[in-house]
């Protein structure tokens, strides 16, 4: 089984060799891994700890582009794995077996995304996020793109939306969802990646993130986001609690 994992960064020599070391000591048995950096033109040193690794890299490349999502775009645009996974600079694996115990060469074939949990690791602290259930998929992220792995072919078919700067990553997901169903995904119940929650762009720019979240719900709005949506608001009147 082929994967292709891609890291977009700029300006991150404080994070970047973190980055990089995890994905280069993931327990790669029965997976064939390849390893491709897509650098904005970074002036911090960022470029100099990723030539450090260059041997052990498919493809990399120090350029200006359009912003974070027209760099995940060129990376899928250079990958050739079946599947593809954003690991991008600050985030990592949660553990050296992530990728193996997801089962990638074993899926079927109607599944186009498989994904796990994530760990948010704050100043003070490291939480584990479960991954929500996809029906909440019309009114909020069930997952992290970080601790999910899509079929390199639907990147590919239904490239990130440039004109979202903040959360491109839901329009994908969420259309995704609202085209295929939920049969598209499958949910694997262990700890993927590992996320730097203390300074990330959406976390930076709650108020654009949340305007971007609303025009996305509104650009796919179709009998299903009304029949979850529904289910949603009786359950909050109802007082139900978060349920999987």
């Amino acid at each position: 089984m082929h994967l292709s994992v891609i890291t977009i960064c700029y300006n991150s020599i404080r994070f970047i060799e973190r980055t990089i070391q995890s994905v280069l000591s993931q327990d790669s048995a029965g997976v064939d891994i390849e390893y491709i950096i897509i650098d904005g033109g970074s002036t911090d040193g960022t470029k100099e700890v990723i030539e450090k690794y260059a041997d052990r890299l498919t493809y990399w490349c120090s350029e200006p582009d359009g912003g974070i999502y027209d760099a995940m775009n060129k990376g899928a645009a250079h990958a050739s794995g079946e599947w593809v996974c954003f690991m991008n600079s600050g985030d990592e694996f949660a553990t050296p077996q992530a990728v193996t115990v997801m089962g990638l060469d074993s899926v079927s074939d109607g599944v186009q995304v498989v994904y796990g949990d994530m760990e948010m690791a704050y100043a003070d602290r490291t939480a584990l996020r479960r991954a929500y259930p996809l029906r909440t998929m019309s009114y909020r992220m069930p997952f992290c793109h970080q601790a999910a792995f899509v079929r390199l072919g639907l990147v590919r078919r239904k490239p990130f939306d440039l004109k979202y700067r903040i959360s491109a990553d839901y329009d994908f997901f969420y259309s995704v969802y609202h085209e295929f169903g939920a049969g598209a995904f499958s949910y694997v119940p262990v700890r993927v990646a590992r996320c730097d929650a203390t300074d990330s762009l959406s976390q930076n720019n709650q108020y654009a993130l949340w305007e971007e979240f609303i025009r996305i719900r509104s650009a796919h709005k179709d009998a299903r986001w009304y029949y979850d949506s529904m289910k949603h608001i009786i359950k909050q009147l109802l007082g139900y609690g978060r349920k999987r």
